[in-house]
């Protein structure tokens, strides 16, 4: 009897500890990558008649990348971390274009709007959830890159600066909802205000007079339990003393992984 109950004693522990393995971890990390195809409306003034200046757009249309990264909170009212980066992956797209001798690389540094080289990092929470959708708010911290904006040289004698590298603090909002049993939809809006140009900081900066326009960002994404999505995105540049309004809009796909 005594052996009996030391191999029950010895065998259940070991029974405890291998159905604990069994038991899987929540997945909480989920790192994506993405190609777009972006489409900007730029506009610079024309002046060809300085008595009537004018718009002229830019066609600055390119192959675009991105990557990132969702973390998701250990519990319901844990914080949730989301970054993106595209300037950088963007930058890998430009050597593809370069080796193929193509002059649409120039358009990525010359004519965008784009994260900065730092990406962006939304850091939020939930803040509602029923059966098939979830609400998360939270701020926002990154940085922008604008290049080809130009201001009007004569209704502003210090040359309106746009382009640069902008510090962009600000909120955001996502919803996240089931469709079906294979795909789910997220909206995300991003609102930012540029606080900082790092340009401002280069040579020659007295002639230049530095904006800090205000952005904002919006996407519809649908995603299918595999991990790949598309995207149909808008990011806008909108200056507060010019009627014009710059904007990106963006079509991809993409793979999340550990989805």
């Amino acid at each position: 009897m005594k052996k009996l109950f030391f191999i029950i004693a010895l065998i259940l522990p070991l029974t405890t500890f291998s159905q604990n393995n069994n038991t899987k971890p929540e997945k909480r990390f989920y790192p994506f990558i993405g190609l777009s195809y972006n489409m900007h409306n730029i506009y610079s003034y024309s002046y060809y008649d300085s008595s009537y200046p004018s718009y002229l757009f830019k066609n600055s249309n390119f192959f675009g990348a991105e990557f990132g990264f969702t973390l998701k909170p250990k519990t319901e009212n844990g914080l949730y971390f989301e970054y993106t980066n595209k300037l950088d992956a963007e930058l890998g797209i430009k050597e593809i274009y370069d080796i193929f001798n193509s002059d649409k690389g120039d358009l990525i540094t010359g004519n965008n709007i784009s994260s900065g080289f730092f990406g962006t990092l939304n850091i939020g929470k939930q803040i509602y959830k029923n059966e098939v959708s979830n609400v998360i708010a939270g701020i926002s911290i990154g940085d922008k890159y604008v290049s080809g904006v130009t201001g009007n040289f004569i209704y502003a004698p210090n040359y309106d600066e746009y382009d640069g590298f902008h510090l962009t603090p600000g909120i955001f909002g996502k919803i996240q909802t089931k469709l079906n049993n294979k795909f789910s939809l997220e909206l995300d809006l991003t609102l930012s205000q540029s606080v900082l140009n790092f340009w401002r900081f280069a040579e020659n900066v007295n002639d230049f007079n530095f904006k800090h326009p205000f952005f904002a960002d919006f996407s519809v994404k649908i995603k299918h339990k595999s991990g790949f999505y598309i995207v149909l995105q808008n990011n806008y540049l909108i200056p507060f003393n010019d009627k014009q309004t710059y904007t990106r809009n963006t079509i991809g796909i993409g793979f999340i992984f550990n989805y």
